[in-house]
């Protein structure tokens, strides 16, 4: 695995405290010769919301300006692209794509219902039927957008069930379906596993293997990445190599790597 994009900064408030240049140098450390910063997407709230997830949209031009500079500086060993994690909120929508021509590419991270300053659904969160068709429905939606390079941690709606029941496949086969259609990679997340390990997880957690079951029958693709927060998780060799060797077991073809 020579590339990586789903990587965070300080910005979001939940990446720990360090500079960008310390998630470049440690990306070069481990060997990757491309690096996407990709940090989760401010939106111009039209209240005085401010979330404690992601940058505040006074910050979106010096996180621009900082990955372009690393991009110059950081040259002769590895290529750093310029990309956001972001939702697909309807009302901000035009604004969104507005600023993609300025990035190199854009994730989805559907974290949130309509926006999180309604007070939507946390879908990491998710408990219902209800839950997963409204997840279902915007991811869907998102990816009909065309806007997104690949769809990251499909799975984490799954998280807090208890079992994956036929609710959760009518979901699961929805999501790849459309996935295909749309041609956008799904997200083998291996940041599960770190919080599966750290008992983070009260249900199914992710990655949830009965979704990529899922997915093998379907033409989907997938990408493997790390959801980086700090530094130290470039350095995890064998994870990577075992959800290479789990995908391909599967049947499924995996796009982004390399």
């Amino acid at each position: 695995m020579i590339a990586s994009y789903h990587t965070h900064t300080s910005r979001c408030g939940h990446a720990g405290d360090y500079a960008d240049e310390e998630f470049v140098e440690a990306a070069i450390a481990a060997g990757f010769k491309v690096i996407g910063i990709s940090d989760h997407t401010p939106w111009p709230y039209k209240s005085d919301y401010r979330s404690r997830m992601r940058m505040d949209i006074t910050e979106l031009e010096g996180y621009i300006e900082s990955v372009l500079s690393m991009r110059e500086r950081y040259a002769d060993k590895i290529e750093a692209k310029l990309g956001l994690e972001a939702e697909y909120f309807p009302v901000y929508m035009d604004w969104l794509a507005d600023l993609r021509p300025r990035l190199d590419y854009l994730i989805l991270g559907n974290h949130f219902d309509t926006s999180d300053e309604q007070g939507g659904i946390y879908y990491g969160s998710a408990t219902t039927a209800q839950h997963l068709e409204t997840y279902t429905d915007s991811a869907i939606a998102a990816m009909e957008t065309g806007l997104y390079a690949f769809f990251a941690h499909p799975d984490v709606v799954f998280s807090k069930f208890q079992e994956f029941d036929q609710y959760c496949e009518e979901a699961a086969h929805a999501i790849c379906e459309a996935a295909a259609r749309t041609n956008v990679p799904l997200e083998y997340n291996l940041s599960g596993f770190e919080k599966r390990d750290n008992g983070e997880f009260q249900g199914l957690g992710y990655p949830v293997p009965p979704f990529w079951q899922i997915a093998s029958l379907h033409p989907v693709k997938a990408t493997i990445d790390l959801d980086v927060h700090h530094p130290r998780q470039f350095h995890q060799p064998e994870r990577i190599a075992e959800a290479r060797s789990y995908l391909e077991g599967l049947g499924l073809e995996i796009v982004g790597m390399d």
